[in-house]
C-alpha cells in the first residue's frame, strides 16, 4: 500500500525550465507579430476590373475535384441580377458585395420563382446571409425595397411589382400557409433579420407547437414550386382559419444573422431533418411580363445548352458518388442537394440573362455551383473541426480555458492581482486553480452547461492534463516554495496558448 501511494504522487516541476520555455514562447510571439505587422504595410494587390460596380473582393483561384469554387466571388452574375446587384451595393450605406448579391438573388428569386421551372422545380430558394453586427446587414432589406418602389412607380412603373416583397415575420407554418393561400399570386420573398435566433427556437429539442410547424412548412414548400405541384389544405375548427388548395407555391426565405449566433443552432440534426441543406449560404468576413404569366398559370421551362447539361449532369454524378461514399447520414444530407440547389441558381440566372427564352449556359452553372459548393463545404469544414454541432460547447470551453492560461502568461501581475494571486507563483508562471475557475465561471459556455460550471470548469482542466499539455505541481512542492496549499498548473507547451 505504501509503494502504490508513492506511485500515485505528482513527480516535482523543474519551475525554472516552466519560466524559460514561457519567456521564449512570448518571445516567438512578439517576433511573429512584429514580422506580421511590417507584412502590412506593403501596398495592397490592384483589384482587377469587373464589369460592376460593385467590386468583388478579389479570391484566389481555387478548386476541388476539378471544380472551381471562387468563381462567384470574381465573376458577377450575368444579366439584369448582375444589375440588381450594382442598385443595392450603390444603395447601400455601406457597401459589401456579398450583401448585395444575397439581396439581388432573393429578390431575384421571389419575383422569378413560379414562373419558371428548372429540372421540374420551380426557382424559389432559401438563401442566409452571415456577417458580423454592423456590416450593413439592412442594405439587404433597404436596398429590395428602394428597388420595388422604383419599378413599382405607379405613374411609368408596374405597381404589381410590390406585391413580391413578403411578410418579414412569420408567425408559424400556418400562419405562411394562410398568407401564402390568401395572396392573389403564391409568390414573394420574405425578408427576415435575426434568423439565427428563430433558427435556434425551431431546432430546439423542446420547440412550440409553432415552431415545429413553421419548420415542416418549410421544409414542404422548398420542392413545391412546381409546375403541377401543390400544397393540400389546412382545416381548423375556426373555419376562416383554413386553407385552400395552394397550386405550386413559390416562397422565397432570405435570412440575415451573426454567424455566431446562426452556428451555434446547428448541429448534426438539424442537418438531418433537411432544412439547413436547402439553404443557400453566403458569409461576409468582413419583371411585369413574369407576373402577367403567373397570374395565367403558365410556367416557362428554362433550357440548358449542351455543354452546360454535361456539367451539370457531372455535377449529379459527383454528388451521388460523394453520398456512396459519406459513412454518416449527416454528410449524405449535405451533398444530396449540391446538383438541386446548383440548377436552381443557374436557373436564376439564366432568367437574369433573357426572361422570355432563358437557357442556362455552361458559365451560369459553373458561377452557380461554386457558391453552393463554397457553403457546402464550409459547413463540412466547420463540422469537422467541431465549431459546430454536437462538440460546439466543449469546443468553446477548450477555448475560453485556453484564452485563461494565455491572459495568466502574459499579462503583467497587476492583472490577476484582484483574483489574489500569489506575485511569486505568477512570476513563475504557475496556475492556480481558483484563478482558472473565478475566471471562466460566468462564461456562457460553462455557466450553462448542464453538469454546472464548476463541473464542467475542472472537468475540462483535466483533459488538458490528461492529454499532457498542462501538468498539476505536487502540493508539497506548492507549500514548501509559495506557502499555498490549493492546486496549481504548469504548462508543458505554452505555445499553444500563445498562438
Amino acid at each position: 500500500m505504501i509503494n502504490k501511494s508513492f506511485d500515485r504522487m505528482l513527480p516535482p516541476v523543474d519551475i525554472s525550465g516552466v519560466i524559460d520555455q514561457v519567456n521564449q514562447a512570448i518571445a516567438a510571439q512578439r517576433l511573429a507579430s512584429e514580422a506580421s505587422a511590417q507584412g502590412s504595410d506593403l501596398p495592397a494587390p490592384a483589384m482587377p476590373k469587373r464589369g460592376v460596380s460593385a467590386d468583388l473582393p478579389p479570391a484566389p483561384s481555387y478548386t476541388l475535384d476539378g471544380f472551381e469554387t471562387n468563381l462567384w466571388r470574381n465573376l458577377p452574375p450575368p444579366g439584369i441580377i448582375g444589375q440588381m446587384v450594382d442598385f443595392i451595393y450603390a444603395a447601400a450605406p455601406r457597401p459589401v458585395y456579398e450583401i448585395a448579391l444575397a439581396g439581388a438573388l432573393g429578390l431575384a428569386a421571389g419575383i422569378m420563382g413560379r414562373a419558371y421551372n428548372v429540372s421540374g422545380t420551380g426557382l424559389n430558394h432559401y438563401i442566409m446571409l452571415l456577417g458580423a453586427t454592423g456590416t450593413g446587414k439592412e442594405a439587404i432589406s433597404s436596398g429590395i425595397e428602394r428597388l420595388l418602389s422604383v419599378v413599382g412607380n405607379e405613374t411609368d412603373g408596374v405597381p404589381s411589382a410590390l406585391q413580391f416583397m413578403g411578410p418579414s415575420e412569420i408567425a408559424s407554418g400556418q400562419a405562411l400557409l394562410k398568407h401564402l393561400s390568401d395572396r392573389e399570386t403564391p409568390c414573394f420573398v420574405s425578408v427576415t433579420g435575426e434568423f439565427g435566433l428563430r433558427l435556434q427556437q425551431m431546432s430546439h429539442p423542446h420547440a412550440n407547437g409553432a415552431e415545429v410547424s413553421l419548420r415542416r412548412v418549410l421544409l414542404d414548400l422548398y420542392n413545391k414550386s412546381g409546375a403541377g405541384n401543390m400544397v393540400r389544405p389546412t382545416i381548423y375548427s375556426d373555419k376562416k382559419n383554413n386553407t385552400a388548395d395552394l397550386y405550386q407555391p413559390a416562397f422565397t426565405l432570405l435570412g440575415e444573422s451573426t454567424p455566431e449566433t446562426f452556428y451555434k443552432a446547428l448541429d448534426e440534426q438539424s442537418v438531418i431533418q433537411g432544412l439547413l441543406p436547402r439553404f443557400a449560404i453566403i458569409e461576409y468576413n468582413g419583371l411585369r411580363s413574369v407576373h402577367e404569366n403567373m397570374r395565367a398559370g403558365k410556367v416557362i421551362t428554362i433550357a440548358t445548352t449542351p455543354t452546360a447539361l454535361t456539367f451539370l449532369n457531372t455535377v449529379d454524378q459527383y454528388a451521388d458518388a460523394r453520398i456512396n461514399r459519406a459513412d454518416k447520414d449527416i454528410l449524405k444530407q449535405l451533398w444530396n442537394r449540391l446538383h438541386l440547389k446548383t440548377f436552381k441558381l443557374a436557373g436564376l440566372l439564366a432568367v437574369g440573362q433573357n426572361f422570355y427564352e432563358p437557357v442556362i449556359d455552361e458559365l451560369m452553372a459553373r458561377w452557380a455551383l461554386s457558391l453552393v459548393m463554397t457553403d457546402t463545404l464550409r459547413l463540412l469544414d466547420m463540422f469537422a473541426a467541431g465549431t459546430i454541432g454536437a462538440n460546439n460547447e466543449n469546443t468553446e470551453q477548450d477555448e475560453a480555458l485556453k484564452g485563461a492560461v494565455k491572459l495568466y502568461l502574459t499579462c503583467d501581475w497587476s492583472t490577476v492581482k484582484g483574483f489574489e494571486v500569489n506575485p511569486q507563483m505568477h512570476n513563475d508562471k504557475i496556475i492556480p486553480y481558483f484563478f482558472l475557475q473565478r475566471k471562466l465561471v460566468n462564461f456562457a459556455c460553462f455557466r450553462n452547461d448542464k453538469r454546472n460550471a464548476t463541473v464542467a470548469i475542472k472537468a475540462a482542466i483535466q483533459t488538458l492534463v490528461e492529454g499532457g499539455i498542462i501538468s498539476e505541481v505536487p502540493m508539497p512542492q506548492l507549500r514548501d516554495k509559495y506557502k499555498f496549499n490549493g492546486r496549481a498548473y504548469v504548462t508543458n507547451n505554452p505555445g499553444l496558448f500563445l498562438a
